[in-house]
C-alpha cells in the first residue's frame, strides 16, 4: 500500500508487473492526501489517516474501504499517527493536539475517546516493552499516561506530569519514576499507599516487570 496526495494505492505484482488499484473519494476515501497507513494487527485491515478527511479503515483481501461514514465530518485536524493496539483498537495523534482512543467494532462505526491537548502538536506515537505508549511533539517526549492524566492534582511531591516511567508488577502494584525517584503504589490503597522506594544515581527514563515479578529499572 502506497500512500500519496491523490489517493491510496494498493499495489499487486505480476511477475515483475506491478498492478494498481487506486483508491480515491471516488471510491469512498474520505481524503485523496493520505499521510498514514498502519495494520491491524493479526489482519488484512489497515488504518489510513488522512490529512483533512480523519480515519478509514482499507481491507486489503476485498480491496474495499470503510469510511466510517456514520460519523460525520472529523474535527480533530491532520492525522500525523497512528498506533495500532490490537483487534479493533488504535491511538491516533494529531496535528491539532488530540490523542483519540479509537475503538472498531466490527461495523461501520467506531468509538472514541478524545484528549485535547492545545499547547501541543503530536506527531508520533511509540509502545515500548513495558506497554507505555510515547509521544513526541513540538515540546519533546512524554508519556501517553501523564498526558492524558496529567490535569490530576496528587499531593506533594508527586506530580503526573513529572512521570517518566511507569509499570505494573504481578502483585497489582504500580511502580512509578519521577527523574531519579521511583514510588509504589498499592491500587488496593489508592493515592494514600503511594510510597518511596528508591533513588537512582541517574534519571530512571524505563521501568520493566519481568515474568518472574523482578522489577527492572
Amino acid at each position: 500500500l502506497v500512500g500519496t496526495d491523490n489517493g491510496l494505492n494498493d499495489v499487486l505484482l505480476n511477475g515483475r508487473k506491478p498492478i494498481v488499484k487506486r483508491i480515491a473519494t471516488a471510491e469512498g476515501l474520505p481524503d485523496n492526501i493520505v499521510r498514514v497507513i498502519r495494520r491491524m494487527r493479526g489482519t488484512d485491515l489497515f488504518w489510513i489517516g488522512m490529512q483533512q478527511g480523519g480515519i478509514a479503515l482499507y481491507d486489503a483481501g476485498t480491496r474495499m474501504i470503510n469510511n466510517f461514514s456514520g460519523i460525520g465530518a472529523w474535527p480533530y485536524g491532520q492525522v500525523n499517527d497512528i498506533l495500532p493496539m490490537g483487534s479493533g483498537h488504535a491511538w491516533i495523534a494529531t496535528q491539532n493536539g488530540y490523542l483519540i482512543d479509537a475503538r472498531w467494532s466490527n461495523s461501520r462505526s467506531f468509538n472514541t475517546n478524545v484528549f485535547h491537548f492545545p499547547d501541543k502538536s503530536f506527531q508520533k506515537l511509540v509502545c515500548d516493552k513495558s506497554g507505555n505508549i510515547w509521544c513526541a511533539s513540538q515540546k519533546g517526549l512524554s508519556m501517553l499516561t501523564a498526558e492524558y492524566l496529567n490535569k490530576i492534582i496528587l499531593p506533594s511531591p508527586y506530580s503526573l506530569q513529572k512521570v517518566t516511567a511507569i509499570t505494573c508488577d504481578l502483585n497489582g502494584n504500580v511502580w512509578i519514576a519521577q527523574n531519579k525517584d521511583l514510588y509504589r503504589l498499592s491500587i488496593t490503597a489508592g493515592v494514600r499507599g503511594l510510597e518511596w522506594v528508591y533513588r537512582a544515581p541517574a534519571p530512571i527514563s524505563c521501568l520493566f516487570n519481568d515474568r518472574s515479578n523482578r522489577l527492572w529499572i
